[in-house]
This record gives structure tokens, C-alpha cells and sequence, in this order.
């Protein structure tokens, strides 16, 4: 949900926080969200069509950043 992205980088920038892996970690935990929610939401059809316009490239990209660490 973009509303807790928002409060979770504004926290991060209050902070000052200068490390952009927790910036790039906000928005990795707000996209699975969204994932999550799309495919409850979407039929398979549709979740198929959301995978192939470039999204299962994203999950696979935060995916292997998780991995990094």
C-alpha cells in the first residue's frame, strides 16, 4: 500500500537514515504487498497478464536482493 510506503520512507528520511538498501527495502515490502493483493484479486488469467507485463521480472529482481542479504 502506497499510504505505508509513504509513512515508512518519510520515517527512514526523519531518521536520516543514509544506508539505500532501507530505502530499496520499504518499497520491496510494498510491492510483495501489492503482489499479494493482486493475486487474490485477479483472476488467473488476469494474474498471467499482470506476470508477463514486466511484474514477474520485478519479483524475481526483489527476490534475488532478499537473497542478497
Amino acid at each position: 500500500n502506497f499510504a505505508q510506503l509513504q509513512i515508512d520512507l518519510e520515517k527512514l528520511q526523519k531518521a536520516k537514515v543514509t544506508n539505500l538498501s532501507l530505502y530499496q527495502d520499504a518499497k520491496d515490502r510494498c510491492w510483495d504487498e501489492i503482489d499479494r493483493n493482486f493475486k487474490k484479486w485477479f483472476t488467473e488469467k488476469q494474474w498471467a497478464a499482470y506476470l508477463k507485463s514486466g511484474a514477474a521480472k520485478l519479483q524475481k529482481q526483489r527476490a534475488k536482493r532478499k537473497g542478497q542479504k
